[in-house]
C-alpha cells in the first residue's frame, strides 16, 4: 500500500500546487468548432476506414494536403471524377488486377526500378576516411544532353553574346577563370558564333579538390592578451 498512498500524496501535491498558479483558469480548450462544425459523417464502416487511413497514414496522419491528393484519388477510384478517362480497366476492382498485398507491392517495386534503370542511375561503394557508403548517380555525359533537350532557357556563353571577362563573381560555374579563359581561347581559335565550351562542373560533396593557398587571420585572447593567429584556408565543393 506504500507506493498508492505515495501516488496519492504526490497528485496531492500536483494538484495544489496547480490551484495556487491558478493554471486552471488560464486553460482554454485545444481547438475551435469551425463554423459549420458536422461530426460523425463517417458513419459506414467503408467511410471509417477512409478517416483511419487520413488520422494514421505515416504515424502522424494526413496533412491536409495529403487529404486533398486522398480524395482526388477516391474520387478516381469511385469513378465520379469529372472529366476522367474512361479506358478498359474503368469498372475493374483492385483485386482484378492485384490477388494479394504482396503483389501490389512487387507491381510497385517493378515500375520504380524499371524507371531508375531506364533513366541510367548506377549506385557504386565509396570509401571516405575509412567508412563506406553507397552513392547514387547518373553518368555526366548522358546527364547534359538531357538537361541541354529539357532546359527552357538554356545560356550557351559566360557573356550575354560570347565569352565575357573574368570576373570576381562565383554565383555559377561560368564564373570561374579557369572557364572563361579557355571560352576566349577556343573562341578566338574556332571564330564561329554557332561553337560554344560545354562548360562541366563536376563534384563531390566528400572529395577536397584543392588548397586555395589563401590565409585568414583570427584574433583570439588567451590569458589576458590578445593573439592574431594565421590559419590557412582549402577549397571544398
Amino acid at each position: 500500500m506504500a507506493p498508492l498512498r505515495w501516488d496519492c500524496l504526490r497528485l496531492e501535491s500536483s494538484s495544489s500546487s496547480l490551484e495556487e498558479e491558478e493554471d486552471w483558469n488560464h486553460s482554454t480548450p485545444l481547438v475551435d468548432r469551425r463554423k459549420g462544425w458536422r461530426p460523425g459523417r463517417f458513419d459506414s464502416f467503408r467511410l471509417r476506414a477512409v478517416q483511419r487511413f487520413a488520422l494514421e497514414s505515416g504515424g502522424g496522419g494526413l496533412s491536409l494536403e495529403g487529404i486533398e491528393k486522398l480524395w482526388d484519388l477516391l474520387d478516381t477510384w469511385d469513378r465520379t471524377k469529372p472529366g476522367m478517362l474512361i479506358d478498359g480497366g474503368h469498372d475493374d476492382t483492385i483485386r482484378d488486377s492485384f490477388n494479394s498485398v504482396s503483389d501490389i507491392k512487387n507491381a510497385v517495386r517493378d515500375d520504380v526500378d524499371d524507371a531508375a534503370l531506364g533513366a541510367g542511375w548506377l549506385k557504386c561503394p565509396l570509401l571516405v576516411d575509412g567508412q563506406t557508403f553507397v552513392v547514387f548517380f547518373r553518368p555526366v555525359l548522358d546527364v547534359i544532353p538531357d538537361m541541354l533537350k529539357c532546359g527552357k532557357d538554356v545560356r550557351l556563353w559566360s557573356g550575354e553574346t560570347g565569352p565575357a571577362p573574368p570576373s570576381s563573381n562565383c554565383e555559377t560555374p561560368l564564373d570561374g577563370d579557369a572557364f572563361r579563359r579557355n571560352e576566349q581561347e577556343l573562341m578566338a581559335e574556332k571564330k564561329d558564333g554557332t561553337c560554344f565550351v560545354l562548360g562541366m562542373h563536376v563534384y563531390s560533396d566528400a572529395s577536397q579538390l584543392s588548397w586555395s593557398g589563401g590565409t585568414f587571420s583570427r584574433m583570439q585572447e588567451r590569458g589576458g592578451a590578445l593573439r592574431w593567429d594565421w590559419c590557412q584556408t582549402s577549397t571544398f565543393v
